[in-house]
Parts: structure tokens; sequence; C-alpha cells
């Protein structure tokens, strides 16, 4: 009763029976006829009194006071509370739905003004984007003017210094020419060659197998097989370069051509176990000549490099050709 269990009580009028599991009965006085019913105010208060006494949230307890307080209205109350109860409910319903009638009404409004008000704002974005569209082409049209203005600057230039040295070649041509065709029979290509010898026994690395034509062949793993002890050819790698006729009949040529190896991280490592690498090859061509000129013995007259100078050289000689 009220929430506390009970054995045996005495019930008083708004007094919650809770019977079993979810059956809950309110014990309510109802005058007989004739007698004086309850005040309004009583009602209220016993009303009141009973949604406090409840187990439940204050939603609940809102509710069964609500409830509650239009049953013992209905019941306990005067004829003249029900009629003022009635038509205060009557008021509440007709101005609530007056009231939600004029709210809708005024929310349509809104809704209709505030669609207009986005279909004119995106008109006036959309005009704003077209003209700032229009505004960059403009813009991009102009640097595309002043950017062929300074090319056509440039252009000019380049070509009124075209013309200069043009005219400074056409009056060195004869000599130009003379000077071409002398120093034409004193470029040579050359074709150089090298090999791994073992520095013991001097003997030179070569092919272990070779096929029916004396041509190394694979193993069937694809690697050839190389040893100071085969029979096949001579392991040789070969580079190219240009050599230039000196006087003296000497050739002036690149490091890198005099010395293929030079560089190898190979080399470098054939070195630690042994071998050291010759010069097996070492040819020059020249234009005028139907067989080639065998070069060497080579002799150098440059300072000791690292291998990495050899980069910055190249990177050297590229720059120099860029600047003219």
């Amino acid at each position: 009763m009220n929430g506390q269990a009970v054995e045996e009580a005495v019930l008083e009028d708004g007094d919650l029976l809770a019977i079993g599991d979810g059956v809950t009965v309110q014990f309510a006085t109802v005058p007989e006829q004739g007698e004086v019913c309850k005040p309004f105010p009583r009602i209220v208060r016993d009303s009141a009194r009973s949604a406090a006494r409840l187990d439940a949230g204050p939603v609940g307890r809102s509710l069964f006071f609500l409830r509650d307080l239009c049953h013992c209205t209905s019941c306990d109350a005067t004829r003249r509370v029900k009629v003022l109860c009635l038509v205060t409910c009557a008021v509440v319903v007709a101005g609530s739905v007056l009231l939600g009638a004029v709210l809708l009404r005024a929310n349509a409004q809104a809704t209709r003004e505030v669609v207009a008000l986005s279909e004119q704002v995106g008109a006036g974005t959309a005009s704003r984007c077209r003209l700032e569209q229009q505004v960059m082409r403009l813009r991009q049209v102009e640097q595309e003017r002043v950017r062929s203005e300074a090319r056509l600057g440039e252009v000019s230039q380049d070509l009124e210094a075209a013309r200069d040295r043009l005219s400074r070649l056409e009056r060195q041509t004869p000599d130009l020419l003379a000077a071409i065709e002398h120093a034409r029979r004193g470029v040579a290509f050359m074709l150089v060659g090298y090999a791994l010898h073992e520095q013991r026994s001097g003997k030179p690395l070569r092919f272990v197998s070779v096929d029916a034509d004396g041509s190394p062949r694979p193993e069937d793993s694809g690697a050839y097989a190389t040893s100071v002890d085969g029979n096949g050819p001579i392991v040789e790698s070969f580079t190219t370069g240009s050599g230039f006729v000196i006087a003296g009949g000497g050739i002036v040529t690149n490091r890198h051509v005099a010395e293929p190896w030079w560089g190898e991280r190979s080399v470098e490592a054939a070195k630690d176990r042994g071998f050291e690498p010759r010069v097996t090859t070492a040819r020059a061509y020249f234009g005028d000549l139907v067989r080639p000129v065998e070069a060497g013995p080579w002799r150098h007259s440059h300072p000791k490099r690292r291998p990495d100078d050899r980069r910055r050289l190249s990177d050297r000689r590229r720059c120099v050709a860029g600047q003219g």
C-alpha cells in the first residue's frame, strides 16, 4: 500500500494498492446519493497526494495526477464545478485548435517566403558565379596577353641574336669548313674492352661452358659460370667514347674510356677477391680508314680522383654545355 509492503492497514481515501504484478488499485470514497460533494480544492489535493505516493518518475506522476483529477472531478465534484471544467476544457481545446490553425497558416506563409527567398538567393548566387567566371576568364586573357607580349619580345631578341650569329658564321664559314675538314681526320671512335685477371696466376676470367660454335652457354638458372680455369672465351666488358689525335701520334681520350672499370663497384669487389682489371681490346676507328687502329699502351696524365668525381665532372660538363 502506497509503495510499502503491509499485511493489514486502515484504508483512506486516495491510497494506492499494488496487488500482484502490474495491478494497481486506488481506494476512493464515493459520496452516496444526497451526500455533499467534495470541494474542488480537496479533489486537487487528494489527486496530488495520490500522485506523490506513486512509485514512478515525474512524467508518470504528472499523467496519473491529470487522470485522477479528471476522474475525481467527474465523480465527486459539484455540478457547477463540472460545468466549469467542461467549459474550461472546451475553451482550451478551441483555443488550441485556433492557435494551431493560426500557427499552421503562419508556418505555410513563412515556408512560401523562405522558398521565394531561397530562389532569389539561388538566382543571385548563380549570377555572381557567372560574373566571377567572366572576370576570371578576362584575367586569364589579360595574363595570356601579357605573357604573349613577353614571349614576342624574347623571340624578337632571339631572332636578332640569331641574325647576328648567322652573319658572323657566313663571314667565318670558309675558315670553319677548312678547320672542320682538317680536324675531322683527327677524331676517332674508341672501342675499349677489359677483362679481370687473377693477380696470383695472371690468368683471365673465362666462361666455363660453351656451345658447338664456341659461344658462351648459360646454365639452367640462366647465369653464366666463369672461372680462370675455363676453356671458353675471356669475359670482357666494353665501353665506347671519342678520342682526338694530337701531335706525335698520340690519342687523347677520357678516363672512363682509358679505364672502363673506373667507378664500377663490381670491379672494386673483384679486386678484394684477388683480381685486377686489364685492357684487352683498344681500337680507334677513323672515318677515312677502312680498318681500325690498335691503340695503347695508355699513359695517364691526370691526378688521382675518387670514383664519385666522375659524376661531378659529368654534371659540370653538362652545365658548361648548357651555358653555350
